[in-house]
């Protein structure tokens, strides 16, 4: 993949099949840390952020669990290009611009913005007793890009 070959014909292809494709190597090691700082920043401020912004867990906010820190009760960050300027700018990275244009014309315009942080999801795997949970380790944030089927 190089720059001017963001995604290939198999991934448009997979993408009208199936509605989605991953696209490897997107962004820098640098970028992904900034995303992750980013995060770390945006919940810190909670709950003093734009209302809806940050989704907590619902046994997190509702006492059943506490985590060590507020950030691994996160569920997903919600409208971040709209409300948080860093998010906004990576939005518009000149590579997502490449891609969504390349899937879906020159007339794109971005309705929503959501970055799931699947490190912060609590996770009850089928062999622990009811009640029981774990926390997912290894965060790994990532950017959907949502178009039509």
């Amino acid at each position: 993949m190089t720059d001017n070959n963001l995604i290939s014909n198999q991934q448009l292809q997979q993408y009208h099949q199936q509605g989605y494709f991953t696209v490897e190597g997107l962004f820098t090691a640098d970028e992904v840390e900034a995303v992750r700082n980013e995060i770390t920043n945006t919940v810190a401020r909670y709950p003093d952020v734009p209302k809806g912004l940050i989704e907590i867990e619902p046994s997190v906010a509702n006492g059943e669990n506490t985590p060590e820190l507020l950030e691994l009760g996160v569920r997903k960050l919600a409208n971040v290009a709209r409300h948080n300027a860093f998010f906004h700018n990576l939005a518009f990275h000149p590579k997502m611009v490449e891609i969504a244009t390349k899937l879906l014309g020159p007339d794109v315009k971005l309705l929503q913005s959501i970055l799931f942080v699947e490190a912060g999801a609590l996770r009850r795997r089928k062999d622990m007793a009811p009640g029981q949970r774990i926390f997912s380790a290894g965060a790994k944030p990532y950017y959907r890009l949502l178009g039509r089927l």
